[in-house]
């Protein structure tokens, strides 16, 4: 059989012959046979002897069938079928054939981009000499096997895509012949970040952002604003496209001339991007004008004096402001101040 492990016996006696004995079903605990017989014969007895233990005797009709059970996991069976006839054994039939490995259990595992680290555990006492089947399969790429060497319950599967479902499954072999039922668990890689750019709107107080599509797939976009005590959060399912590559996102209603703290992570069906942060400031406007128009406050014979209300700079910052004296005869005089 080309496998290293303990060999045990199962022993069959019938009172007549049998064919070519077939394995229907193969657990790590259990085997069920089934053969026919190559006479008419209607009853016949047999004897199951597992090594020292002995089974119950039954008797079943032509069509022979027979499940030993709480067999040891990953062990070679001989199995044998001695026909006999009024106590004179005939001519033995015979296969040989391993139990099932167990399941692998306590599946871990832990994602980056483009990668996946697994770890399991196996509790069969031939579990040292197990190597090891993974299949990962996602829905946007082809599936990837990797198999570990003897007795190792852990692996490491690179070039996966980012952001993208995976289902690994997990098969325990003896002898890279006989392989258990595989246990499986669904992952999703991590969401590659995204850089942008941010770029004022002229005389607006609004933020355009443009950031490249990340590669793999993403669950959309967390977009974050701040500035002092105000913080503002909105998710972005989907992001409108510029010339198909690169996603643009306007982040309105904000104040003139203000820097802004903003930041951009992009989302998955698993772990989300690291954030990616970035400081922009709007464009500033024209002020508003004042509430209330000035008043001459007093006249001499070569001076004025004007009142007037505070400039409202919400609008950005007041650099400077003029005051322009017309007369009658609509000659100009002006005066400049700063703030």
């Amino acid at each position: 059989m080309g496998h290293k492990g303990h060999l045990k016996q199962l022993k069959v006696k019938l009172s007549t012959a049998v064919s070519v004995i077939p394995v229907v079903r193969v657990t790590p605990t259990e085997m069920e046979l089934k053969w026919q017989s190559t006479d008419t014969a209607s009853q016949y007895i047999y004897h199951l002897d597992t090594e020292s233990e002995v089974s119950s005797d039954k008797t079943v009709g032509p069509l022979k069938a027979i499940t030993p059970s709480s067999l040891m996991p990953s062990t070679l069976y001989n199995i044998t079928i001695i026909p006999e006839m009024g106590d004179v054994p005939g001519k033995s039939s015979s296969i040989a054939e391993y139990t099932r490995p167990s399941s692998v259990s306590n599946i871990e595992i832990n994602t980056t981009t483009t990668a996946a680290a697994f770890s399991w555990q196996n509790f069969d006492n031939a579990s040292s000499t197990y190597t090891y089947r993974l299949l990962i399969s996602g829905d946007s790429s082809n599936p990837v096997e990797n198999i570990t060497g003897v007795g190792t319950t852990y692996a490491t599967v690179c070039g996966l895509i980012p952001g993208s479902s995976y289902t690994v499954e997990t098969f325990a072999q003896v002898g890279n012949v006989t392989e258990g039922a595989s246990s499986s668990a669904s992952f999703c890689t991590d969401a590659a970040p995204v850089n942008f750019s941010c770029e004022p709107v002229p005389r607006e107080p609004t933020l355009v952002l443009t950031w490249a599509l990340p590669p793999g797939n993403n669950a959309g976009f967390k977009l974050e604003v701040s500035s002092g005590a105000c913080d503002n959060m909105t998710c972005l399912e989907n992001c409108s496209l510029e010339n198909g590559t690169s996603c643009v996102a306007e982040v309105t209603h904000l104040n003139f001339c203000t820097s802004y703290n903003i930041s951009i992570t992009t989302l998955s069906c698993g772990k989300n991007a690291s954030s990616v942060q970035n400081t922009c400031t709007t464009d500033s406007t024209d002020p508003p004008p004042s509430v209330e128009a000035p008043v001459i406050t007093s006249v001499s014979h070569n001076s004025i004096k004007v009142t007037f209300s505070e400039f409202n700079d919400s609008h950005g910052p007041i650099k400077a402001y003029a005051l322009i004296v017309t007369t009658e005869k609509g000659n100009e005089g002006s005066s400049q101040g700063n703030q």
